[in-house]
């Protein structure tokens, strides 16, 4: 007969104290198994040695599992059991949860988790909750116990560090209130499939907003580098043009400057002249004042000639420059519009497609999930 202490296999033993027992416990595996989160059930390995590891006096304990007097939740881990899938083995234990909260809408809840299960778990309570001391797991298999990770008291071994670290969470006041938690405890593999689907379509969403937003950078060279480069080129003659008419300024300022200077000079030696006394013998010959005045009666003529001329030139270029500027400027005003236009209506394209992509999310998360 088998001990208190000896794993409950798969096939029916033959002991008539503990057949019943069995078949109960089987009933109800193959009942929860359909509400698991882990859809599993094909990839379950039936091997004698290892498909459950509840012990007979882990399944009395679950059969009486009432919530004491001063609790509202109550939570108990369970019937290990081994799964094989395509790329992977693990184990997954059976989570029955006992409660008594409004937030809840039944009284109790079975579902299945695996370790990874727990390390997600763990790692949302740390994020929500940096100041709260979160109970540690009992650590993965090491290196040696690699090879013997699926054994028996390795498995009970971890299952009753897990049933301390949810006993840990449901008893203090603000982990056991954590979203993470209730959705760790409740979620149903109907509750996957709906989830599946709504990240499905969050990442349909995703991708769409990433092409749109991929899109418009491949346009930003069309809609807005090429024309501002254009735009800047432009910009360009027109400061060379004026550094040209610069020029005529300049040509002008300098003749007028020069021509102001001789005209002070001739009429200082016209005041000298009228002034001027015989003076006695000198050794330097002074050139005569009438020489100077006859040089200067020949080169204020031509200073005359060509100051006309550098006015006539600068009262040209400003002239066309006047016509030519107020086109730019409408023309520049323009242009910036297109250029500000085709980015604006760019973005706006995206903030629409993005919009259409995330209402279609919305719009299923109202279908699945309706307001009560």
């Amino acid at each position: 007969m088998a001990s208190n202490h000896s794993a409950v296999l798969d096939v029916v033993s033959e002991s008539k104290e503990i057949t019943s027992l069995l078949k109960q416990t089987k009933e109800n595996d193959l009942s929860l198994s359909n509400n698991s989160i882990l859809d599993n059930t094909s990839s379950m390995v039936q091997s004698p040695s290892i498909d459950s590891f509840s012990t007979i006096q882990d399944i009395e304990n679950l059969s009486e599992l009432n919530m004491e007097e001063n609790s509202d939740l109550c939570v108990k881990i369970d019937n290990p059991q081994k799964h094989l899938d395509t790329l992977e083995t693990y184990i997954t234990f059976r989570i029955t949860t006992k409660v008594a909260r409004i937030e809840f809408t039944d009284n109790e809840y079975v579902v299945r988790r695996r370790y990874n299960d727990f390390l997600w778990l763990r790692q949302k309570l740390v994020d929500c909750h940096p100041f709260c001391i979160i109970p540690p797991l009992p650590g993965k298999h090491s290196l040696v116990g690699q090879l013997d990770r699926y054994s028996k008291d390795f498995i009970l071994l971890r299952m009753k560090a897990l049933n301390v670290f949810i006993s840990r969470l449901v008893k203090h006041p603000i982990l056991s209130c954590n979203e993470h938690l209730k959705l760790f405890l409740i979620a149903s593999q109907t509750h996957r499939e709906e989830l599946g689907s709504i990240l499905q379509c969050t990442a349909s969403a995703i991708e769409k907003t990433a092409n749109v937003q991929n899109n418009i950078i491949l346009s930003y060279s069309n809609t807005i580098g090429n024309p501002i480069k254009e735009f800047v080129a432009y910009v360009e003659v027109v400061q060379e043009t004026l550094q040209k008419r610069e020029t005529y300024q300049s040509a002008y300022e300098s003749s007028m400057e020069e021509l102001s200077k001789k005209k002070t000079e001739k009429n200082k030696l016209l005041v000298s002249q009228d002034s001027n006394q015989p003076t006695g013998f000198s050794l330097w010959k002074q050139p005569s004042c009438d020489d100077k005045l006859e040089k200067l009666g020949l080169v204020i003529p031509q200073l005359v000639k060509k100051t006309e001329l550098h006015q006539d030139n600068l009262e040209c270029a400003n002239e066309q420059l006047r016509s030519d500027l107020e086109q730019w400027h409408i023309e520049k005003q323009q242009c910036l519009k297109k250029i500000l236009l085709d980015f604006v209506n760019k973005q706006i394209e995206l903030y629409e497609k993005g919009v259409a992509a995330w209402e279609n999310v919305t719009n299923k998360l109202t279908v699945q999930i309706p307001t009560k």
